[in-house]
């Protein structure tokens, strides 16, 4: 019976990381959900409940993040403002973005992808040892790739004022 189980849980990680990798991340989209839809209609589009990363109270129902479901805090989070998704944050390898950039990447491949268009910034959090590689694609849009050592740790694309905030809605 638990080996059952086990097996049940497992098939259903694979399954949400085949619909993840099937999608490549744009400045302002991710497969089907594009930045300024509802989460219910991008829900339906990804063909997976989107659930809450947490319950929201009175002062962050303006700002909150859903996450595909049994991917909660892990792979990909959708940052919803004022009832629209603003930005789409990757936290692993298993998510590229149109360009093929992966975290774990060096960052040079961001530097090679978008020539002449990288702005860098030191990193908020780990100084010298960090970066901000932000590439503004698309008028009013923009990536960022947080990196450090070298390393792209995280990335995130989305309307550029929601991308620019650096812990999430704040």
């Amino acid at each position: 019976m638990m080996l059952l189980i086990a097996i049940t849980v497992s098939a259903a990680s694979v399954v949400g990381e085949e619909m993840l990798s099937k999608y490549k991340l744009q400045v302002d989209r991710f497969g089907p959900v594009i930045v300024g839809m509802a989460p219910d209609e991008a829900s339906k589009k990804l063909g997976t409940p989107l659930i809450l990363g947490r319950p929201t109270d009175e002062d962050d129902s303006a700002c909150h993040y859903v996450y595909p479901e049994g991917k909660k805090y892990g792979d990909i989070g959708f940052m919803v403002e004022n009832g629209r998704i603003s930005r789409i944050d990757v936290h692993s390898g298993i998510v590229a973005t149109s360009s093929a950039i992966h975290v774990g990447d060096n960052e040079s491949v961001v530097k090679n992808a978008y020539p002449g268009n990288v702005e860098e910034t030191v990193h908020p959090y780990l100084g010298k040892n960090g970066k901000y590689l932000t590439v503004e694609a698309k008028p009013g849009y923009a990536f960022i790739f947080e990196t450090e050592r070298g390393r792209i740790i995280t990335f995130r694309s989305g309307k550029l004022g929601s991308v620019k905030y650096i812990e999430g809605c704040q």
